[in-house]
């Protein structure tokens, strides 16, 4: 006979005798005084709503271009575009609010190709120009980001998981400054308490504090105090001096190529009645030199508006883009950004007169 009280190897028994619907309250009770703690502590910190930079923030407004006028403008390029160029600013001045495509450290000829292939798309194109980015090599692991995200947007709009997170997130992070991994993750806050030094040699991946946010229109800026905190910016900066060896490392891309790819994405755009506009923001310091050094511009920049015949607007050439204070070498702070943003409309308007 066998003996049914006795526990197998592997059955775990359940006391009886514990309160699990008291257990359940408890955590629960715990789980939002320990959220409204956070809560309380990221308002009177003044953070706002961040979104991540995940694949699908960048998708969503990808989406959006289907519902759209066919003349929208849209800007593409790097995290420059996203300090630099203010959404709101170019509204309140043109009259009509751009779309933010641009995504951090990203290669832009791709997406610039898309809405070269989209069928009705014929509005003006910004193509912020972070030369360390838009030249670089395209094996350089922070530039494949973009394919992969380019490879999913075609399924998105008939993903359920898609839709569900869009919701989900939507609704979080507009009514919940705690949901904010950048300022509250457990391991971001041990890695910049307890910092591990680099070894010598490596290849740094870029790890900033939290200093910037981004709204769900991908528009990006320092958050509040962010520029005056000199330790997190010399970490930011520390981190940004490595690109150095990663375009040491991979080199550029193939010039030939790319000027060929991206000639005839600017004449399949002008051929629908839209056009393309380049625009050098400015950087300065070691990001300046750094710049320098890799991609020259007589060999890049100055060879791609050759290639393309379209206008160009490089910070150097323009007195009223110098003389910015960028507190990392390579990003407008936010009370400069709209200045930024009238400037480079006038600029325009004065080139061409035509309407945005």
């Amino acid at each position: 006979m066998t003996d049914d009280s006795k526990q197998t190897p592997f059955e775990r028994i359940i006391p009886r005798d514990i309160r699990w619907n008291r257990i359940l309250i408890l955590v629960l009770c715990l789980t939002g005084i320990g959220c409204g703690v956070v809560e309380a502590i990221a308002r009177s910190r003044g953070y706002e709503p961040t979104y991540p930079r995940i694949d699908d923030m960048w998708i969503s407004r990808w989406l959006e271009l289907d519902q759209s006028p066919d003349d929208r403008t849209v800007f593409l390029g790097t995290s420059r575009t996203k300090f630099g160029l203010r959404l709101d600013e170019w509204e309140k001045v043109t009259g009509r609010r751009p779309l933010m495509l641009a995504w951090p450290g990203s290669h832009a000829q791709p997406v610039l190709h898309e809405l070269a292939e989209h069928e009705s798309y014929k509005g003006t194109v910004i193509l912020g120009v972070a030369p360390p980015y838009l030249f670089n090599n395209k094996e350089i692991p922070w530039a494949k980001w973009i394919y992969k995200i380019l490879d999913k947007k075609d399924i998105a709009h008939i993903s359920l998981s898609y839709h569900l997170s869009k919701w989900g997130r939507d609704f979080l992070l507009t009514n919940f400054r705690f949901v904010n991994p950048a300022g509250f993750s457990p391991v971001e806050l041990c890695r910049l308490s307890f910092p591990i030094p680099d070894r010598e040699g490596m290849l740094l991946p870029f790890l900033p504090p939290y200093l910037f946010s981004q709204t769900h229109e991908l528009q990006s800026q320092f958050i509040d105090g962010a520029t005056e905190d000199v330790e997190a910016i010399n970490d930011l900066t520390s981190r940004l001096k490595g690109d150095d060896q990663w375009f040491t490392y991979f080199g550029s891309m193939d010039m030939p190529e790319f000027l060929t790819k991206i000639r005839q994405d600017v004449e399949k755009i002008e051929a629908k009645g839209g056009r393309v506009i380049f625009v050098r923001h400015p950087s300065d310091s070691y990001y300046y030199d750094m710049t320098v050094k890799h991609f020259p511009r007589k060999d890049f920049y100055d060879q791609m508006i050759t290639a393309t015949g379209c206008l160009g607007i490089h910070f150097e050439d323009y007195p009223e883009l110098m003389g910015y204070e960028l507190p990392d070498g390579s990003h407008l702070k936010p009370e400069d950004a709209n200045e930024y943003t009238r400037k480079i409309i006038d600029i325009i308007a004065r080139h061409d007169n035509g309407e945005l």
